[in-house]
């Protein structure tokens, strides 16, 4: 009867130990979903005229915001909200097909153009939304 106590008492601290070092492990990470491929053939003009539709809407968000923040908005705020709840981009910050991967914005006032990874260009200073890719 002892040699099946003993037994028991083994068992139990092997599966404690196997638990134990089961769950000190980080666990294993999903796969990241595929970014959207860009355009594989030129843009057509309605879908220039779509990006820069997004481009005005988010500058007339980014303006409002202005108005009510009494400042510029910087371009870490754009996905935030107001202080009465609203966010600064009523719809959020759309992805530009002319540019690989999901939308990201770039802060910058510099005319130059951007590279071909930032889908929008905004310069705080004035509000302006420039798409990347056109």
């Amino acid at each position: 009867m002892k040699s099946a106590s003993w037994a028991g008492w083994i068992a139990g601290a092997a599966g404690s130990l196997v638990l134990t070092w089961n769950a000190s492990r980080d666990p294993v990470p999903s796969p990241a979903p595929p970014t959207p491929p860009a355009l594989a053939r030129p843009a057509t003009a309605e879908e220039r005229a779509r990006v820069a539709a997004d481009a005005q809407r988010m500058e007339q968000d980014i303006a409002a915001a202005r108005r009510v923040l009494g400042r510029p908005v910087r371009g870490d705020e754009l996905e935030s909200a107001l202080p009465d709840g609203r966010p600064i981009l009523a719809q959020g910050i759309p992805d530009n097909p002319l540019v690989a991967g999901i939308g990201a914005v770039v802060e910058t006032c510099d005319a130059t153009p951007q590279p071909a990874t930032a889908d929008w260009a905004y310069c705080p200073d004035t509000g302006q939304v420039r798409p990347g890719g056109s």
